[in-house]
């Protein structure tokens, strides 16, 4: 089943577990701190609420199991109930584990983003506006006056010629 859910967790960020709460990723923006930008953090968080899954959920776990949709809830909670019964710990894909510690689970992310972000120190670099970088981008082009320089030449030519 956890396969199933993987693509699910993957494309829209949550997933809504009986007994457990709401896996979800959280994200944290960058932010400019004394000269720095702080490089943005993303991590997944466990949240222990328990919100029923939605129908557009099950609608996408019936599509990926070709089943019913009574089907598909009935086994959803079935998976769910027995997995927890057996307070052993499991992994949910390369995200993370969950662990069992005196019959409650805890998450233990292994999604790491500080290897792919790193602060940035902005302090010592120079500062270009936005209208700097306008003003070169314009260059004043003036070929069009030649060209039209040479047309009327050519026609008085060809007036001064016939």
């Amino acid at each position: 089943m956890i396969p199933s859910l993987i693509p699910y967790f993957i494309q829209f960020g949550q997933l809504q577990i009986p007994g457990l709460g709401k896996l979800h990723f959280v994200h944290k923006e960058a932010v400019l701190q004394d000269g720095i930008l702080l490089a943005p953090q993303e991590s997944i968080q466990l949240e222990n609420n328990e919100e029923a899954p939605t129908i557009h959920f099950y609608q996408f776990l019936a599509h990926s199991l070709e089943l019913t949709m009574d089907q598909v809830i009935k086994e959803y909670h079935q998976f769910w109930k027995d997995q927890l019964s057996q307070h052993q710990d499991f992994d949910f894909g390369a995200f993370g584990k969950f662990h069992c510690h005196n019959k409650s689970y805890q998450w233990q992310s292994q999604f790491e983003t500080s290897s792919y972000y790193n602060n940035i120190e902005i302090g010592s670099l120079p500062i270009i506006l936005p209208e700097e970088i306008l003003e070169e981008d314009i260059k004043k082009d003036r070929w069009w006056i030649g060209a039209m320089i040479l047309l009327i030449l050519g026609l008085l030519a060809i007036v001064f010629k016939s």
